[in-house]
């Protein structure tokens, strides 16, 4: 019996860990994705600096490569929102919060299952991010000063389903507010 107090640090240690890497995420592991969580987050003021979000659509190209199209800003306090068509190829999309609110909120969890792509939730301690289907975050980097870390990219990420046609393309997206 004294050997599972042992393992616990190890334990933790790996389950730490293996959120720092970013496992497999394709927008974050890509470049371009990657870039745009981070232009998203500065434009934010890093979420220091008042109460409010920026966000921007990740869309994928017929040939695989990968856009970050920015929204323009409502300056809404702890909110954004998209008024118009969602780009055809969205693939997810990504929004900031301010510093202490690292999990996605109720709705952004909800949009993500309504729209059925991710939507990153990001910080300067982390990105964490809404996945359709699931009612639970999922974190894809924990940590402050993951807009610095060199990582392995790819450059194209992996398809996957995108939004396509305006029979998906509601005319007002509201990634906030955050819980």
């Amino acid at each position: 019996m004294r050997r599972i107090p042992l393992l616990a640090p190890i334990l933790a240690f790996v389950l730490t860990a293996v959120p720092l890497l970013a496992g497999g995420d394709p927008i974050f592991n890509s470049g371009v994705g990657r870039q745009c969580m981070i232009d998203v987050l500065r434009k934010s003021e890093w979420g220091l600096v008042g109460q409010f979000e920026r966000a921007a659509f990740v869309v994928e190209h017929d040939d695989g490569s990968l856009e970050c199209e920015l929204w323009p800003s409502t300056h809404a306090f702890r909110s954004e929102s998209f008024h118009g068509t969602v780009p055809p190829g969205t693939v997810a999309i990504v929004h900031s919060h301010p510093a202490g609110l690292t999990a996605p909120s109720y709705h952004d969890m909800d949009l993500a299952r309504r729209l059925g792509i991710p939507n990153y939730v990001l910080t300067i301690n982390g990105v964490t991010k809404a996945v359709p289907g699931s009612m639970t975050a999922a974190s894809v980097v924990h940590g402050y000063g993951w807009f610095n870390r060199k990582i392995a990219q790819t450059a194209r990420a992996p398809s996957r389903p995108a939004i396509h046609g305006p029979a998906l393309s509601p005319s007002l997206i509201d990634a906030g507010p955050p819980m």
